[in-house]
């Protein structure tokens, strides 16, 4: 369920964070010089005590430079058609334009760098209309401020980051227009966010995030507190020697309902340590005044790799 905690994630945040765009093989979870790599993922039954494929869920394709650097990302869903596509353009080392199609339409960032290659402009298009920029400070190579403004050169938000006598980077900091505290983040010596808060008018806290990790930089756990909604979610992570995901434990409650989910993961890899077979089963359990709901849900994955 780490879906859950990446979509409630930029549910906080959507506000104060411009687009981004993860480009390495390792931020995407693979090992060694992949070139490309196919994911389709597929519902799948017990019968006859054999697991079978049923119809396809979603199909991811990946692909990469020589240097590890992320060029496309496409996503399809269960029936062939393309719902997502992202694509990355680059000058030496620099992402220089990134451009996401989905049903909402056209995205498209692009990003101005100085002589020491730290980007320091990026212009954020909707279609071919300009619809914020983003400008950024820094100090000794390390990010210190970021500002978006709207086209007319209004401010929307602004960022500032706090670093130690290493310039490692431990708090973050987020501004609305008016200059009242939307945000903050707190960040540990290996730089993992441990604590991230948002806030409504006049600083009174709305949500708070803290996350604990194993000395692998690993999360293992988070729990988030909605103090309006009364309601808590907690999720736990668990990984097996080699370091992949094996159980996803996800606990959500408030006032009229109880959710818990077990997700557990069977991996098969390749010589490089990539996964390209998963079973994925979820047991699933919902408690509220109207009843209660038990099921099991069951995946299958399979990732075919193309390396350099």
């Amino acid at each position: 369920m780490k879906i859950t905690e990446r979509w409630l994630l930029l549910l906080s945040l959507v506000c104060t964070l411009p687009l981004l765009a993860e480009i390495a093989v390792e931020k995407d979870g693979f090992k060694g010089r992949v070139k490309e790599c196919v994911q389709i993922t597929y519902t799948a039954a017990e019968k006859f005590g054999d697991l079978t494929k049923g119809s396809v869920v979603q199909k991811l394709i990946y692909q990469y430079d020589l240097d590890g650097r992320k060029l496309s990302f496409i996503k399809y869903d269960g029936n062939g058609t393309i719902i997502e596509q992202n694509d990355y353009k680059y000058t030496g080392s620099n992402l220089v334009e990134y451009n996401r199609n989905n049903k909402d339409g056209r995205e498209r960032e692009v990003n101005e760098y100085n002589s020491n290659n730290e980007k320091i402009k990026s212009m954020n298009y909707s279609g071919s209309e300009l619809i914020s920029y983003n400008q950024y400070k820094y100090q000794n190579g390390k990010e210190i401020e970021q500002t978006r403004y709207a086209p007319d050169g209004n401010i929307v938000f602004k960022v500032k980051y706090k670093l130690d006598s290493k310039y490692r980077q431990i708090e973050r900091i987020a501004y609305n227009a008016d200059g009242s505290v939307s945000g903050k983040e707190l960040y540990d010596q290996n730089g993992n966010m441990v604590i991230n808060e948002s806030y409504k008018d006049n600083a009174v806290l709305d949500n708070k995030l803290v996350s604990e990790y194993d000395t692998s930089n690993r999360k293992t756990k988070y729990t988030w507190e909605f103090i309006s909604d009364r309601q808590t979610i907690t999720e736990e992570y668990a990984f097996d020697s080699k370091g992949l995901l094996i159980k996803d434990s996800l606990s959500l409650k408030n006032q009229l309902i109880r959710v818990t989910s077990i997700t557990t993961y069977e991996n098969t890899t390749d010589a490089k340590g990539n996964i390209v077979n998963q079973i994925e089963t979820a047991d699933m359990a919902q408690q509220s005044a109207v009843g209660n709901v038990n099921k099991t849900e069951k995946k299958i994955t399979e990732s075919q790799f193309q390396y350099y």
